[in-house]
């Protein structure tokens, strides 16, 4: 058996580094100018060495640029040939079988980007106790980067391998990866504010993008955002090192089922068309929707055009990229897009309506160990790890019998009257209801109520007497 029929081909490997070979000394370059170089970089130059906790907090922004970037560059060079006719005619025209040819561009992009990270980490450990060096850190902490960004740049390296098996075009292949990368936590809170805007008492009504508990579900915001604050904890290393072996490990088994002639179509395989249609179709409902939900409060005409109007774009647009054209009016087209908008519809109905008891959920006063009635409840659990309070760590409920019940009492009033803050006649104040139940859950609700003798409805809810310095806070 010749060297060529091994898994690991030397002859694509010595062309790779040949033709790709700047982009691992891209990397190397980023990677020596923002952690090496900046640790001998200050304004002041008779300041005292700083100490850090972690070596992101160095230049932190520009490494997150080069860790974000340069993997998915890789890929877009390195599986250029699957994405162009010409080219994949000629590779796969080697006397080489699939899994061969995959193994030797994969080991190749790889070995071009984990190098200089392992270089970068050298580096910083020579010259670690050299004069004029501004930052005090441990040998623990070079380790701890040179695994983390190793683990980041395996993981987007694979990601946007998957990704490029799955698409016949680099362009919309490269517009996926990120898209893939931060959608996550951009649909959790496009999610958030569409509950929020429809369901009474809806907790979490002030999620955003910059949310941790958004952050952790997207890489990208993760490095963008709090790369210098809050690295990767090992457990999240762990979970990315597994999904990038399960993307290895689904883009060789996609790619034994490949079809040559797909180099050059968007979608490469057509069963992740109506999972493509639907994906696109739902963001720009939402992002619609919420929109026109916003900007015409309480018009349901308006609200629904959004909706509508989301629906017609997003649904024009993924057929467009599919068929590589904008003629795409048939009769086939109409009814798809019925299908999918009803399907799409009732997916974000039946969450905001009353089927699920959402809005009328009191729990009862066997079932409540504690309760908290306040306006600083997220003083206690802040969204944010990175934002502190005075309050972090102290339990803010109350577990008198007869208060736990004024506030159910007052809880179903307000289920009940369901006072409209929107007008302006009246003066309004927010608080939140929080249950700490008997079963270790929490049952959250967040509410505005007109202010005590604002108008009628205001005297039927009658606010019960704070008897506690830890209510009141």
């Amino acid at each position: 058996m010749t060297r060529s029929h091994y898994y690991f081909n030397s002859s694509i490997f010595r062309q790779n580094f040949r033709q790709h070979g700047w982009i691992g000394i891209i990397y190397a370059l980023g990677l020596l100018f923002a952690l090496p170089l900046q640790l001998f970089m200050s304004n002041n130059p008779d300041a005292k060495p700083q100490e850090i906790d972690h070596l992101f907090r160095i230049a932190g922004s520009v490494q997150a640029l080069f860790i974000i970037t340069i993997p998915v560059a890789a890929v877009l060079f390195l599986f250029r040939y699957l994405q162009a006719k010409s080219p994949a005619d000629l590779w796969h025209s080697l006397p080489l079988r699939r899994e061969h040819l995959f193994t030797a561009h994969l080991t190749s992009g790889l070995t071009l980007l984990l190098l200089p990270v392992w270089l970068t980490a050298g580096v910083v450990d020579v010259i670690k106790p050299w004069s004029g060096n501004f930052y005090i850190f441990q040998g623990a902490d070079i380790w701890q980067w040179c695994i983390t960004v190793s683990i980041l740049t395996l993981f987007l390296f694979c990601f946007s391998v998957f990704v490029g098996i799955c698409t016949g075009q680099s362009i919309l292949q490269g517009i996926i990866i990120y898209i893939l990368l931060i959608l996550p936590a951009v649909l959790i809170s496009l999610i958030h504010s569409h509950l929020a805007m429809y369901l009474y008492g809806y907790a979490n009504a002030n999620s955003n993008l910059h949310d941790s508990n958004s952050q952790i579900w997207s890489p990208f915001v993760h490095i963008v955002y709090y790369f210098t604050g809050k690295p990767f904890t090992n457990t999240e290393l762990w979970i990315y090192g597994v999904l990038a072996l399960l993307f290895i490990g689904l883009s060789y088994l996609l790619y034994r089922k490949r079809n040559t002639e797909k180099a050059g179509q968007a979608i490469a395989f057509g069963y992740f068309n109506p999972l493509f249609k639907a994906g696109v179709m739902l963001c720009a409902m939402l992002i619609a929707g919420n929109y026109f939900a916003q900007m015409k409060q309480q018009q349901m005409g308006w609200v629904i055009s959004g909706y509508a109007i989301g629906a017609i774009i997003g649904y024009v647009a993924a057929e467009m990229i599919v068929r590589k054209t904008w003629q795409i009016m048939t009769r086939k087209v109409v009814a798809e897009f019925a299908v999918y908008a009803v399907m799409l519809g009732l997916l974000l109905y039946i969450p905001v309506s009353s089927v699920t008891g959402y809005e009328a959920r009191v729990p009862s006063g066997d079932k409540i160990s504690g309760v908290y009635m306040g306006a600083n409840y997220r003083l206690y659990t802040p969204t944010d790890d990175l934002y502190t309070t005075p309050y972090m760590g102290q339990n803010p409920f109350f577990d008198d019998k007869d208060y736990i019940e004024a506030v159910r009492k007052l809880h179903q009033t307000v289920v009940t009257v369901r006072p409209d803050h929107t007008s302006r006649q009246y003066v309004y104040e927010y608080f939140t209801l929080a249950y700490q139940l008997e079963n270790g859950d929490k049952l959250v609700r967040e509410y505005w109520i007109p202010k005590k003798g604002s108008n009628q409805s205001s005297k039927r809810l009658r606010i019960p007497k704070l008897t506690s310095m830890k209510s009141i806070i």
